[in-house]
């Protein structure tokens, strides 16, 4: 697996090195498996095109409150919303199904949290 650290510096995410660390230790053992990843909180996309070159065989989802529109994010899917709203994360779930990873980088509140968790 690329090192997701020089990824993020790559795609100017702002994740920090203590997330890359920990991501790389995480999901080393997924990098060539065909996984469903969700990311919610994409911000401006960068960390999707990590993803991507990451986890070349994972099949990508992604969850904002704002869509980015500087990048082509065509190859995954983006969904428009907050995940704070239960009937919209009820939504994600019935069209996602299943789920492998998900890595909750949004509200970054628990009672956010909470219904992700739940819906998902």
């Amino acid at each position: 697996m690329k090192d997701l650290n020089e990824l993020f510096i790559k795609y100017q995410c702002v994740k920090s090195v203590l997330h890359a660390k920990l991501y790389n230790e995480l999901f080393i053992p997924y990098s060539e498996k065909e996984i469903n990843f969700l990311e919610i909180g994409i911000y401006t996309g960068g960390s999707m095109l990590a993803w991507k070159e990451a986890l070349p065989k994972a099949k990508l989802f992604g969850i904002d409150i704002n869509v980015p529109v500087d990048l082509d994010l065509s190859f995954c899917e983006v969904f428009l919303g907050d995940q704070s709203y239960k009937p919209f994360m009820d939504i994600v779930a019935s069209k996602i199904k299943e789920l492998d990873i998900v890595v909750d980088d949004g509200g970054h509140w628990s009672d956010d949290q909470q219904v992700s968790f739940e819906s998902l």
